[in-house]
């Protein structure tokens, strides 16, 4: 093919210089529209087999990663449970492609973060209609702090490897985890020796390094952290301080229940939270009482955990009736749960001495805490229970010959329920087994219908313990599970 060379003097552009200009562009461009591109290269089978192996792999290994938006969701759906079984979610990574962020983050980084967004972001809160359509306020404002600032960003990194590792069963950890710790530390050591100590994106560094060890499943980590954080909330005036960021208060007081559950000792925040008043204006209203049997049980033998009884049943009333999920914002929500939680640990921490204490009220404070457990977000909670001084504090208060003598059967009932449904686990089942057929035989009947009415006066969520209790009920009283199957 013959080409044409035409040179246009540029210095001067009459009408004629510029119609050959536009048809010799117009010649160009239908030359290249009518060559021909070369058809695609056929794949040969290696390359077929080594494509179909790599998918595979991908497949196999996210298949470990539960969805969480296959759950069913209710005013307090039961917690997640995860397993192989799950169907994978297809993108992986992909929404976080175009984020920037002050560190670099590789294809690993960017798959585990979305990951915990995705699944360990939404068990966050029970998914009520109050939070439906609503993006979690906190969880954004994590995510905020991680595109801005670089220590939060490793240190989040390292929170999400640990939480899906936890949730996959997964134990050694990866180079890539190792690397974001060692520079998570490094940039934190450097502003705690700088103006920048007790700066919000600080404060919510060390708030990840508690979270982290706590899922690390290391206490005594935690509470080094804790009291670092602690310190440093006092160098910024207190807790009254940060009232503009509820996203660290709330996070705060948490880890400050969870080391009291877990190290038996005393809070150190419960005289900030708020008050259920304030939370709830109608709270101490006479018209917003509450009967029930738990209340005349202790009744004449402690006050304070008869004020406590008080305050849960009106707070379990709240939440059966609906009213959390179309009036409480997620705050409101975790406040109560948080400020019910510090009313009871500070009647008595669970690892102080409880000899003095009437032995009903004893039982009934350990499991009014053990209710409220129930709430707290756990990662991977069927894999084994967190509070184990709890536990056996609260099985040591039920084989006390003394309780067993004053208690009334039906209190006796739900507090052997309730403990089976929060704190013990399937090997204590041998433990509760014999303790639960000796209490219904006050009644005569083992029917779980029965005892399901019999459990509705005391605290009691049904959305959240009717499916644990009746698992409990099934493997103490099969025979009557099968009776009612058949009918």
């Amino acid at each position: 093919m013959s080409t044409t060379v035409t040179f246009v003097d540029h210095s001067f552009l009459d009408r004629k210089a510029r119609r050959s200009i536009r048809s010799h562009a117009l010649k160009n461009g239908a030359r290249l529209r009518a060559l021909k591109r070369p058809p695609p290269r056929a794949a040969t089978p290696d390359e077929d087999e080594r494509t179909a192996s790599h998918m595979d792999a991908r497949q196999n290994s996210h298949d470990a990663l539960p969805d969480l938006h296959s759950q069913p969701s209710s005013a307090f759906s039961t917690r997640p449970r995860f397993g192989p079984s799950m169907k994978p979610i297809v993108q992986v990574g992909g929404e976080l492609a175009s984020v920037s962020s002050p560190a670099a983050m590789t294809a690993q980084s960017r798959r585990i973060i979305r990951d915990f967004l995705c699944y360990c972001g939404d068990a966050a809160y029970a998914q009520g209609s109050y939070s439906k359509n609503r993006p979690d306020p906190n969880l954004s404002l994590w995510f905020q702090y991680m595109l801005i600032d670089e220590a939060f960003f490793h240190c989040f990194a390292a929170l999400s490897e640990a939480c899906m590792d936890y949730v996959t069963g997964k134990q050694n950890q990866s180079a890539e985890y190792r690397l974001h710790m060692v520079r998570a530390m490094r940039l934190i050591n450097a502003k705690l020796s700088s103006t920048n100590a007790v700066t919000d994106t600080t404060m919510a560094c060390v708030i990840a390094l508690c979270l982290l060890s706590s899922v690390r499943e290391q206490p005594l980590q935690t509470k080094i952290h804790f009291d670092g954080l602690c310190r440093m909330i006092e160098l910024r005036g207190g807790m009254d301080k940060l009232a503009n960021i509820p996203a660290l208060i709330e996070k705060t007081r948490r880890i400050d229940i969870d080391l009291a559950l877990q190290l038996g000792g005393a809070t150190k925040l419960g005289g900030s939270a708020k008050t259920l008043d304030a939370i709830v204006p109608i709270f101490s209203s006479p018209a917003f009482e509450v009967r029930s049997p738990l209340i005349n049980a202790v009744r004449n033998a402690d006050p304070k955990v008869f004020a406590a009884a008080q305050d849960t049943m009106k707070v379990n009333r709240l939440f059966n009736s609906g009213v959390a999920a179309k009036k409480l914002g997620a705050h409101a929500f975790q406040d109560l749960i948080t400020t019910t939680c510090y009313r009871l640990l500070e009647i008595r921490p669970i690892g102080a001495s409880r000899r003095d204490m009437h032995p009903v009220a004893n039982a009934v404070h350990l499991a009014l805490i053990s209710f409220m457990t129930t709430f707290l977000v756990q990662i991977g909670r069927q894999r084994r229970p967190r509070y184990e001084l709890l536990a056996r504090k609260f099985m040591k208060a039920l084989d006390n010959p003394k309780f067993r003598a004053t208690v009334d059967p039906a209190t006796h009932l739900w507090l052997l329920v309730i403990a089976g449904v929060s704190v013990l686990n399937k090997d204590d089942r041998a433990w509760l087994q014999p303790r639960l057929s000796e209490a219904t035989e006050q009644f005569g009947c083992t029917d779980w219908t029965f005892a399901r009415r019999l459990l509705g006066k005391y605290p009691w969520i049904g959305d959240l313990h009717d499916q644990p209790a009746s698992e409990i009920w099934a493997a103490c009283f099969p025979s009557d599970m099968t009776n009612r199957a058949g009918l």
